[in-house]
């Protein structure tokens, strides 16, 4: 957050209210008694400032007491002129940070990321022709067993099937994977002993 500074002038002096001082050792508190005069009631004529820091205000100070013949207030200028110090310490702090940051992310070993290929999309098995059974499309012919492995597509989800040539009965399988289990298991055709 940016200080907000006011020059005053009185008729021989140009003040600057809201210099921050030095109360303990390096802390710095805000305060209007830097100045004697300006915790007088004393009436000033004011003039804002679009200053950010103590050596802006500074600058802009002393230019106002130029322009009117006036001088800076002593105290306003010491005060001041110790926020200025603190501020550009505070300001080589972080520019020492920043750079000593740099260094090291430049001395950081270089990680190239890896990239992998990966198929576009799964392309499916291209079917046979018709199977026994009507609606599906035949993958797989198993003439040892007398069945049949069957596909139909609803939508886009491909569902299978384990089908007897002799009855045409469809046993609807989970996935593909599961046809080799159900057919050596028994029992899938309900017409037959396969």
């Amino acid at each position: 957050m940016a200080a907000t500074f006011t020059l005053k002038y009185n008729g021989s002096t140009v003040h600057v209210e809201g210099a921050k001082i030095r109360t303990v050792a390096r802390e710095l508190d805000y305060s209007l008694s830097a100045c004697p005069v300006l915790s007088r009631s004393v009436r000033f004529c004011e003039k804002g400032s679009n200053a950010e820091s103590a050596a802006e205000v500074i600058k802009e100070a002393k230019a106002l007491a130029v322009a009117l013949g006036k001088k800076v207030c002593r105290k306003c200028l010491q005060a001041l002129e110790a926020q200025a110090e603190v501020e550009a310490a505070e300001a080589a702090a972080q520019a020492e940070a920043e750079a000593e940051a740099a260094a090291q992310a430049a001395a950081a070993p270089v990680v190239k990321e890896l990239t992998v290929a990966r198929p576009a999309a799964r392309t499916t098995r291209a079917a046979l022709g018709a199977a026994s059974a009507t609606g599906w499309e035949l993958l797989y012919d198993k003439p040892k067993a007398g069945a049949e492995v069957g596909r139909r597509f609803l939508g886009e989800k491909a569902q299978y099937a384990l089908i007897c040539k002799a009855h045409g009965h469809v046993h609807r399988l989970e996935r593909l994977a599961d046809e080799g289990q159900v057919r050596k298991a028994g029992g899938w055709c309900s017409s037959c002993s396969a």
